[in-house]
C-alpha cells in the first residue's frame, strides 16, 4: 500500500498470505520414483483409500520385519 503526502511517501508492506496446508512437523516430502507394475496397480484404486497411507503402513511394516524400527 501506497500512501501520498505532501513531500512525503510512506510504503508499507502487506503481510503475505500464506497458501495451503501448513507443514507437517511429522512428515517430510521426498521424490520417489515407484516401479511401473506397482503404479498400475494403485491407481484404479485412485479416492478408495488414501493412497499415501497406504504405501507408509506397507513401509513400516516391511521396515519392522527388518529391524530398522521397532
Amino acid at each position: 500500500m501506497i500512501i501520498f503526502a505532501p513531500k512525503l511517501i510512506i510504503v508499507m508492506e502487506e503481510e503475505k498470505k500464506h497458501r495451503g496446508r501448513p507443514k507437517g512437523e511429522n512428515s517430510h516430502s521426498m521424490n520417489y520414483k515407484m516401479a511401473l507394475d506397482l503404479w498400475n496397480a494403485l491407481l484404479p484404486l485412485k479416492g478408495q483409500f488414501n493412497r499415501n497411507q497406504y504405501i507408509n503402513d506397507a513401509l513400516r511394516e516391511k521396515m519392522k520385519k527388518d529391524g530398522y524400527i521397532e
